[in-house]
């Protein structure tokens, strides 16, 4: 388990990310967390796809 606290407020996705990666957090391995359009693309974030016609 993995907790960030001290973000007052609204924050953009991926600033929470970076900022969680940059105090140590990791995602093991073989893992993936299941993740919405607006988070930062990297090979443990399963991100929609958006296709636009």
């Amino acid at each position: 388990c993995f907790v960030l606290s001290d973000w007052e407020g609204s924050a953009a996705n991926s600033c929470v990310c970076n900022n969680a990666w940059s105090n140590g957090f990791v995602i093991p391995p073989g893992l993936y967390y299941l993740a919405d359009v607006d988070f930062p693309s990297c090979d443990s974030l399963l991100v929609p796809v958006t296709i636009k016609n």
